[in-house]
């Protein structure tokens, strides 16, 4: 994995990265999962804090009936 040319980025940009909501966002922070880190006034989110959150997360079981269901012409 080669290295993101930003360390950090917004709660705004965190929030168009990664597709979670910014209420989310600030959840996941509120329960320990994910850490904001503040410089003045702006709220920080590490690049490689949400990366490892977003490569954590469970995987999606696939649920498209098409592949799940036999075609009615192979019988």
């Amino acid at each position: 994995m080669e290295p993101s040319l930003r360390f950090a980025m917004t709660i705004a940009e965190a929030v168009s990265a990664s597709g979670l909501s910014r209420t989310k966002i600030y959840e996941l922070a509120t329960n320990g999962r994910l850490t904001i880190r503040k410089c003045g006034k702006r709220s920080l989110i590490a690049t490689e804090d949400l990366r490892a959150l977003i490569e954590n997360l469970p995987q999606a079981p696939i649920r498209c009936r098409s592949l799940t269901k036999p075609a009615a012409d192979a019988a």
